[in-house]
């Protein structure tokens, strides 16, 4: 009988999933596989509170778009839903993102603007990478989580909020605890519902949903009318896919690159045929035409290999490991020259 109750469970999570789609074309969100039903099943149950809910998995998984599935079949869906990366902001302007500032609050402040937490009233914030939230910083968010009122900086002024948070991240919050990175007053805070969403590869009947959620979406975005030969559709549902979904968009946009005809064949896959000649540790790749202060040098060159890796469709965790740097701060330093994935 349990199990029968289950299965129910399962369907009515579908004809929900079924729904939230057709109102939400342009954030369509695809499952299958019975761990992300019954993720599903526990995300409607928290839709009917306003509790803080964490949402754990690695990177490109989905965290923030079953964040915007809670959000929207809740009763705040008319309300914003506005997402911040808190690995990408520096803690000074998290500060001033979040809360917002008075006029001449700080150099700079030529105006007054209203924070996030103001901004999304009656809606959701999400806040990404609550992992990463600086020390100094985690302080003034528990105190508003507690509160649920901010004061601009700069100002004196009690504004009150009933913006509902959602938090996710990649990082073990355990150890970060124990190393005194993160704030256990405040994980508490922001985890009275935990949902944790496994890597592709536990739950592999929802990568060929994925494949052509995204082969639709690109071909309606290009104009195109590119299609999976059988071939390719096998060996695409044979990987890992350790970018998760992420990486599965990126694969399909890459294989349209790649293809001569509208028949797209697993030779088309793989993006190393593209730059194996070209490779990022090779002197050759570096060229100095003039002196440069080396600030500004350093830079640059972050930039072009940043831009590099995003041209040929690498995940945020394949290029942090070729760069050989920690995930967090390739997602910082993209946002921070404004390339896109």
């Amino acid at each position: 009988m349990k199990e029968l109750i289950h299965i129910t469970d399962r369907e009515e999570a579908r004809r929900n999933l079924r729904e939230y789609n057709k109102r939400n074309p342009i954030d369509l969100f695809m499952v299958e596989s019975d761990v992300m039903l019954d993720a599903l099943v526990f995300a409607n149950k928290l839709s009917q509170f306003n509790s803080n809910v964490l949402i754990l998995g690695d990177s490109g998984v989905g965290k923030e778009a079953l964040a915007k599935y809670i959000h929207c079949q809740s009763d705040r869906r008319k309300g914003p839903f506005m997402a911040i990366n808190c690995s990408a902001i520096p803690g000074n302007l998290f500060e001033s993102e979040v809360f917002g500032y008075e006029k001449g609050g700080f150099t700079g402040a030529d105006k007054t603007k209203a924070g996030l937490f103001e901004e999304a009233q009656d809606g959701t914030i999400f806040l990404d990478e609550i992992g990463e939230l600086p020390e100094d910083q985690q302080p003034k968010l528990l105190r508003f989580l507690e509160s649920k009122s901010l004061i601009r900086i700069g100002g004196n002024k009690v504004f009150n909020s009933n913006a509902r948070i959602i938090c996710a991240t990649n990082a073990n919050m355990c150890e970060k605890i124990e190393k005194k990175e993160f704030r256990e007053d405040l994980y508490y805070r922001i985890s009275t519902a935990e949902i944790n969403i496994p890597p592709l590869r536990e739950r592999k009947a929802d990568i060929e949903p994925l494949l052509y959620l995204f082969l639709d979406k690109l071909n309606k975005q290009y104009a195109l009318n590119k299609q999976f030969t059988r071939e390719a559709l096998d060996a695409l549902k044979k990987r890992t896919y350790p970018g998760n979904v992420r990486e599965v968009r990126n694969v399909v946009e890459r294989m349209m690159i790649n293809s001569t005809s509208d028949f797209m064949t697993a030779s088309d896959i793989e993006w190393r045929k593209h730059w194996a000649g070209n490779s990022l540790s090779s002197d050759d790749n570096i060229k100095i035409r003039r002196l440069v202060p080396l600030e500004e040098a350093i830079k640059e060159l972050e930039r072009k290999l940043l831009q590099m890796g995003s041209d040929m469709g690498m995940s945020s965790r394949e290029l942090a490991k070729v760069l050989e740097v920690n995930q967090s701060t390739i997602i910082r330093k993209l946002n921070m020259y404004k390339i896109k994935k």
